[in-house]
């Protein structure tokens, strides 16, 4: 160990190098993923204490005695009906959606922050947490609201395209205004990322969330009735099948929702028991009202809940990089390992010989070397994983709560990281140690002793290409055969190099590529503001001059008609979902008054030079969809889903283009598909045009005082939201850029550091032939920058493919990375590479000007 301690203080500039490179690797292995577990930690514990719902069905109305027998279900643990009921609340003059409903116990329970919960039959209610610090509500504060209670539901077998028969409800409602006293304070699972389903581009403050005890808001009127239409002698006539009075009668509690906890295999089977496919199923299910019934319209795991998925896409992405990018480090640390072990090696090789004559065993002798590397290792990465799990999971959860609500626990952080980094780390280096004595300690100690003679040379290839040879400087002969001569080291040196341009280009092109996504996004959109209308309206009933009282036509230069519908596509057994839109061809731009062609702009190519022209028949997904089905233009694909006509759909597509989109991903088609299939043309999403002289916010001030206008949204604002969220991305480029530089430096530094060392005796005998120090510099810097170049052209291709792994996995449904490798890119990397290692050269400048000229040409004595 006493040996050991004297060559780290021979080569403390190489030992340095090591511990850097080790510390880099340890604090990004171990902070990064202690902070994605920790996170994901937090949040699972948080999902079991409030015993989060493992699925959701959705109903158009499900009754108790039908929540019993899914209760009864293999695997189900419990179930719960549950309520929905979507509305807006005024405040300061100012109108916010809310989502309210009903109180499960024992399934998705809030966490209470301030206050209590409300209790049976009492008009309060409690509301999430963002929304009250945002808007300043406090327990006691008075809400009123408004709900529209079903009065009467018409329910109808038809036609759904081309599929078979479906149900289709009619549904009229009656306005019932409410008064409720904030009683509490709440976080939930739910509220982790905030979705408004009514606007989804909401942000997480502009719209509230709150729970109410069952039966405290009625979701229908007391005389409500679900009837069914027949024809008669020519007349048709609505036969009563359900009376809601009857079922308060009978005791009969009557649901939107279901919730389920438990392991479900088949949640389809499981909810979608209770769907009609029939018009005999009606007067059937009706019978009897105490009998299990339901109108059954779509459902979905936990893993789909938009919460869920939103934490779930960030936090693998974060984990997948800390699994891979840390080992980049651990690999460049080696490699130093072996560089500057080798030489410590060799320059003790008639030491190593004496001792082990002297009887001390060639495993104390590996030890001693092998201790360098432990040593390294154990004070590095034990540093560095400290600063990392001490330093990341704060600033992750720092990121994350700009983008999640994070739940109200405490924040996990466990040493198994960094213990399991520092050996990752040790195992690497002591193999290296390993390599670097093998060779040596294979000689016999009598051997050892002598001499090693000097390496045999040979004309290198550009001493045989004359007419090259010639016109190279003296420096420029002696760098050429010295990199010649030792081959190995100068390709391991590049390693590091190799590493360094690969983190640049990876996370840089990364940033590049999502800049031109935005771009992309930004060049697409033909509209100015997105208008979210009270409730879906028909296209052939829509009239925007009678909502607005013909003022917004001060404002709006054009407006355009958007059906949309959630589906879920399949195709040779691969499932997704994304939502389909409708948009307008020139046909109908000419048709309709509110249609215009170029509202949302269609691309087949990368650069949006081919623009897609809309045609009837034109049903076009984007690339991320097409390949997570494996689908191409020709393929037929099954599309189902609920549309918002009340009416469950399902038809198959012709996919005809295969798109470029960036964010909010869509798949489109046209109306006259939509028609054609089944799927009603109604919306509550309009885009809009300002016209000329118009101020946006004005525009979007006016449009938001009709009484029919849920919201609007300019697309700048959304634009800058959407910025803002992917500047997560910034901070990463940041930090591996620091590590980027860390190892080109001590990559560059150690070989400089030995090559000084081997070549002192040259250097001397050029400086007392009158070579200037700055002509000696010069000649290391040649040899360092020869070396980065070699180390540039082996890491492009390495990077491209950091750059593909890492555009891969930002891919989600809602962002696509394209993943092109620009050459201003490339260029600024390899410019930023070659700073690095001109900075770690002039670092050993000043041992360059320390050389002793007498010293150094003794003989070896």
């Amino acid at each position: 160990m006493l040996k050991t301690f004297r060559d780290i203080r021979e080569t403390i500039g190489s030992f340095i190098s090591i511990l850097a490179v080790i510390f880099i690797g340890c604090f990004f292995f171990a902070g990064i993923i202690a902070g994605s577990r920790g996170v994901t930690k937090q949040v699972s514990d948080y999902y079991k204490s409030s015993c989060y719902a493992d699925a959701r069905g959705e109903y158009m109305y499900v009754n108790s005695a039908a929540v019993e027998q899914i209760a009864a279900a293999d695997g189900v643990k419990a179930a719960a009906g549950y309520d929905t009921f979507n509305t807006r609340v005024t405040l300061g003059g100012m109108r916010y959606d809310t989502v309210i409903y009903t109180l499960t116990d024992g399934i998705d329970e809030p966490t209470l922050i301030a206050g209590r919960l409300p209790e049976a039959d009492e008009a309060a209610l409690i509301i999430d947490e963002v929304f009250a610090d945002a808007r300043g509500i406090k327990v006691g504060d008075a809400l009123s609201f408004e709900i529209s209670a079903l009065k009467k539901m018409t329910l109808v077998m038809g036609a759904q395209g081309t599929g078979g028969d479906t149900p289709q409800y009619f549904p009229e409602y009656e306005s019932v205004r409410y008064t409720f006293t904030v009683c509490g304070v709440y976080h939930s699972p739910d509220v982790i990322y905030k979705v408004n389903a009514m606007n989804t581009a909401a942000a997480p403050d502009a719209f509230a969330a709150a729970y109410v005890r069952y039966g405290v808001i009625s979701a229908y009127t007391d005389d409500a009735t679900v009837v069914t239409p027949i024809e008669a002698g020519g007349v048709t006539i609505d036969v009563p099948l359900l009376s809601y009075g009857a079922l308060k009668e009978h005791g009969i509690d009557v649901f939107t929702g279901v919730k389920v906890i438990g392991d479900i295999e088949d949640k389809e089977e499981l909810f979608g028991r209770f769907s009609l496919s029939s018009a005999d199923e009606i007067t059937e299910m009706f019978k009897n009202p105490a009998n299990p019934a339901g109108l059954y319209m779509y459902s979905l795991d936990r893993d789909s809940f938009p919460s869920v998925a939103a934490f779930d896409s960030i936090n693998d992405t974060i984990a997948s990089l800390a699994a891979i990018l840390p080992f980049m480090f651990f690999a460049v640390a080696a490699v130093i390992t072996v560089i500057s072990l080798s030489k410590t090696v060799d320059n003790q090789r008639m030491q190593i010989g004496v001792i082990q004559a002297l009887g001390v065993g060639k495993g104390s002798v590996y030890f001693s070397y092998i201790f360098y590397a432990l040593f390294a290792c154990l004070i590095g990465g034990t540093a560095g994983g400290t600063v990392g799990i001490l330093l990341i999971p704060y600033l992750i959860n720092m990121l994350y709560a700009r983008q999640f609500c994070m739940p109200p626990t405490g924040q996990h952080i466990s040493v198994l990281f960094l213990v399991l980094g520092v050996l990752v780390a040790a195992a690497l280096a002591s193999l290296a140690a390993f390599v670097s004595c093998h060779h040596t300690l294979k000689v016999k100690p009598a051997q050892a002793m002598r001499p090693k003679p000097p390496k045999k040379t040979r004309r290198i290839l550009a001493e045989r290409w004359t007419w090259l040879w010639k016109r190279l400087g003296f420096g420029a002969k002696m760098n050429l055969r010295n990199m010649f001569l030792h081959k190995l080291r100068m390709l391991l040196s590049s390693v590091g190099i190799v590493g360094c341009l690969a983190l640049l280009i990876g996370l840089i092109g990364l940033k590049d590529n999502m800049d031109f996504s935005f771009k992309r996004y930004d060049a697409a959109a033909g509209y100015d503001l997105t208008v979210i209308a009270d409730v879906a309206v028909p296209l052939d009933d829509f009239d925007f001059d009678e909502i607005s009282d013909y003022h917004g036509a001060d404002y709006i230069g054009g407006l355009t008609f958007v059906p949309d519908f959630s589906g879920r596509f399949e195709f040779d057994g691969k499932l997704a979902d994304m939502t389909v839109m409708a948009l307008p061809t020139a046909a109908d731009a000419q048709k309709y008054k509110y249609a215009d062609d170029d509202c949302v702009r269609l691309f087949t190519d990368i650069n949006g030079n081919e623009r897609l022209v809309l045609e009837d028949d034109t049903f076009a997904i984007p690339t991320t969809l097409a390949d997570k089905l494996g689908a191409g233009v020709g393929d037929t694909v099954k599309v189902s889903g609920y549309s918002l006509d009340n009416r469950a759909v399902e038809f198959e597509a012709v996919v005809t283009h295969v798109i470029y989109e960036y964010f909010e991903l869509k798949a489109f088609t046209s109306y006259e598909t939509f028609r054609t299939c089944g799927v009603g043309l109604y919306a509550d999403t309009l885009y809009a045009s300002v016209k000329d002289g118009v101020a946006l916010d004005s525009a979007v001030a006016e449009l938001k005082s009709y009484e029919a206008v849920r919201d609007v949204k300019s697309f700048a604002d959304s634009y800058a939201v959407l910025k803002k969220q992917m500047s997560l991305l910034d901070y990463a480029v940041i930090l591996f850029v620091v590590g980027a530089a860390v190892l080109a430096v001590a990559v560059i530094y150690n070989i400089t550091a030995t090559n000084l060392k081997e070549r002192t005796r040259e250097i001397a005998t050029l400086m007392v032939l009158g070579y200037k120090p700055r002509e000696t510099a010069n000649m290391l810097i040649v040899e360092n920058m020869v070396i980065t170049g070699l180390g540039c052209a082996l890491g492009l291709p390495l990077g491209y493919g950091l750059l593909v792994w890492l555009g891969k996995l930002t891919i989600s449904f809602n962002v696509f990375i394209t993943g092109f490798f620009s050459w201003y890119v490339a260029v600024g990397c390899i410019i930023l590479t070659f700073a690095f290692s001109l900075i770690a050269t002039m670092l050993l400048n000043t041992r360059l000007k320390r050389i002793s000229m007498v010293e150094a040409l003794k003989s070896v004595e």
